[in-house]
């Protein structure tokens, strides 16, 4: 029994997939990571450190001939699965290759902004792409529900779609919270327009009344216009700004923390969540975030309306009502996080995803949508013996 083979084509290597190809690593018959880059220098300021992905395979490629010979040094029932839809040119590459080389693929994609002219256009893109395309994919890995609608209103057959979402890395449990202040909210990410963090510092503004105080981590173009919006707002001795630091250092401080907030005007998934979670951080982030599906319960987060300070003023309220979040909650979120979001948790329901759409078996539920749960140390044996047969039976669909 060779068992499962999979192919995982990133453009670049990402600290958001590691956790879940390394538990596939553990109990899949081979599993390949191919890119065409290293971490960037925009990703590196922002802290990330190059992936582990324990011991799965890693390739670089550069070129068409690259790929192309990739693929021919695979099995041919590895099953590809493909980081990008529109992406960068590698991506492309990489589809139309497998497709003329007859390997099974699929995609693991983000939906995008459909707001305005330029989503208007990006739809018609999508649409256009997915012609050619939608009838040769196995599967739709979606960045949560939003991209999955994304990928459906593009053409493709609902039954190939699957909500999906980022893993990020387990970190150190922190100390038990000692007693402390006001309210410690944290934002950590690029300061840019999309980001929305000028929505979160207006919401402050209609907070006065309450006790708090705010940390922004991160940098970017928006730095200067922000600060100016503190100055005006008189939130200069409650709201602090703090550079990128290095990932470990963010982890501690998103732990150390009441409450994460991602006020997004758009994104594709935001990873900050799950680290937050992971954390045993409550989430308030906007109903334009893909890892929105993350916070279904209260006990973990709320959601609010996408570009309204008034909105997430209201959700922050109600946070803060609450009081600084208690050990008790950051015990019941991590533990939910570990057996929901962890790389495990999705290298289980990914078997599962493959076991429906390339063996008909039962469609899954993710696992963050699942009502009850249950403790699982290792893969069950009924995922652990769908693997093996893809292995064992030589099926060439696979």
């Amino acid at each position: 029994m060779k068992g499962l083979q999979l192919a995982f084509w990133q453009d670049m290597p990402s600290i958001h997939q590691s956790a879940h190809i390394r538990a596939l690593a553990l109990h899949c018959g081979r599993v390949t990571v191919i890119g065409r880059r290293g971490l960037s220098q925009d990703r590196s300021r922002q802290g990330w450190a190059e992936p582990d992905f324990g011991c799965a395979e890693t390739i670089t490629v550069s070129g068409r001939a690259q790929v192309a010979e990739t693929i021919s040094s695979l099995a041919e029932t590895t099953v590809n699965v493909v980081s990008g839809f529109r992406g960068p040119d590698f991506i492309g590459e990489t589809i139309d290759l497998l497709e003329e080389k007859g390997r099974k693929w699929g995609l693991m994609v983000e939906g995008c902004d459909g707001s305005g002219l330029k989503g208007a256009a990006r739809r018609l893109g999508y649409r256009f792409l997915s012609a050619k395309r939608k009838r040769r994919s196995a599967f739709v890995l979606g960045m949560g529900t939003a991209a999955c609608r994304w990928y459906q209103s593009a053409g493709f057959a609902p039954d190939k779609i699957f909500p999906y979402g980022y893993f990020t890395e387990s970190h150190e449990k922190p100390a038990p919270s000692a007693s402390r202040g006001p309210f410690r909210i944290i934002y950590v990410g690029s300061l840019i327009s999309r980001k929305g963090v000028d929505i979160l510092i207006r919401a402050l503004g209609l907070l006065r009344d309450s006790e708090w105080r705010c940390e922004v981590l991160g940098e970017g173009p928006e730095r200067s216009g922000l600060s100016s919006l503190i100055d005006t707002l008189a939130l200069g001795g409650r709201v602090s700004m703090t550079p990128f630091v290095q990932n470990d250092i963010a982890q501690r401080t998103i732990a150390a923390a009441d409450l994460l907030v991602l006020p997004s005007r758009f994104d594709g998934w935001g990873a900050t969540v799950n680290e937050a979670l992971g954390a045993g951080t409550p989430v308030v982030c906007s109903d334009n975030c893909g890892s929105r599906d993350l916070l279904s319960e209260p006990w973990r987060g709320a959601v609010f309306q996408t570009g309204s300070p008034s909105d997430l003023a209201r959700a922050l309220r109600g946070r803060m009502l609450g009081g600084p979040t208690t050990d008790q909650t950051r015990n019941r979120i991590r533990y939910w996080a570990e057996e929901r979001i962890s790389g495990e948790a999705a290298a289980r329901y990914f078997l599962e995803i493959m076991n429906c759409c390339l063996r008909g078996g039962l469609r899954p539920v993710p696992p963050w949508d699942r009502p009850t749960m249950e403790r699982h140390g290792t893969l069950t044996a009924s995922v652990l013996g769908a693997v093996h047969s893809f292995g064992a039976s030589g099926d060439s669909t696979v």
